[in-house]
């Protein structure tokens, strides 16, 4: 028995109603406790199920948004080391279009197989894009942050020989993709509708600079609290990139 229970045993007569009454009290906080525990691993137990559940609706929500990028809605672009950035993302925000795909020519990766999408890619029958959007989906985000800079001048190159560390997730994911493309792409669905989709299994974030974030340096004061907020240099924008986009010429 712990020390702070009650015992029967040396309790004065004229106090054993009371005593009775809460060694009762006691027994019934320690059946609560129990329930209590017992509830609790309920609740967890509902609450991962839960959680579950959401993940996968919100991953059957990314893919089902992902299966309406096509050529119709996505502003098709190719980028190299002197492209401008700034300009491509201007005129995305300003189409009309859901998705902006960027096409790199270092993407392109040698394969022998004949009828091996490698090969199709390798010699241009075939095109590669990144999917980018404007707007974060829902689902796991990767915030390393690469730069648009960073993407168009380094994206494509192995891992292992210079790519910056913030790029890092997204090339090894892309590098994972083509390590087992031809499992991944339908040829029927290339050959018939033109172009394929592969989700990424997560966004990744991209720091990105458009004409808006370089609408000033600091803050315009204008008298008392009135004062209109500026920017500072090398202000970006998050943009996501969420897949790879595979189409024939």
């Amino acid at each position: 028995m712990d020390n702070d229970e009650l015992s029967l045993d040396d309790c004065p007569e004229k106090y054993l109603g009371i005593a009775k009454k809460l060694c009762e009290t006691d027994e019934r906080i320690r059946y609560l406790k129990k329930e209590i525990g017992n509830l609790i691993k309920i609740q967890k137990t509902h609450s991962e199920y839960f959680k579950d559940e959401l993940r996968q609706e919100l991953r059957k929500n990314y893919y089902q948004f992902l299966g309406h990028c096509n050529l119709e809605n996505s502003y098709r672009v190719t980028i190299d080391k002197t492209s401008r950035t700034v300009q491509i993302l201007d005129d995305f925000g300003s189409s009309d279009k859901q998705f902006l795909l960027l096409h790199f020519t270092g993407l392109h990766i040698n394969r022998t197989s004949e009828e091996s999408i490698y090969n199709w890619i390798r010699y241009e029958y075939a095109k590669v894009y990144l999917i980018v959007v404007a707007k974060a989906p829902s689902v796991e985000i990767e915030h390393s942050g690469p730069t648009m800079t960073e993407i168009k001048t380094e994206l494509g190159v192995r891992v292992y020989y210079s790519c910056p560390k913030r790029l890092i997730p997204l090339q090894t994911e892309i590098e994972s993709i083509f390590a087992k493309i031809d499992n991944l792409i339908s040829f029927s669905k290339l050959r018939n509708a033109g172009f394929d989709v592969i989700p990424f299994t997560k966004a990744y974030e991209i720091g990105g600079q458009n004409s808006s974030n370089r609408t000033g340096y600091g803050s315009t004061w204008y008298g008392g609290e009135c004062y209109e907020e500026g920017t500072l240099y090398g202000e970006v924008s998050s943009y996501y990139a969420v897949g790879l986009f595979v189409t024939l010429q």
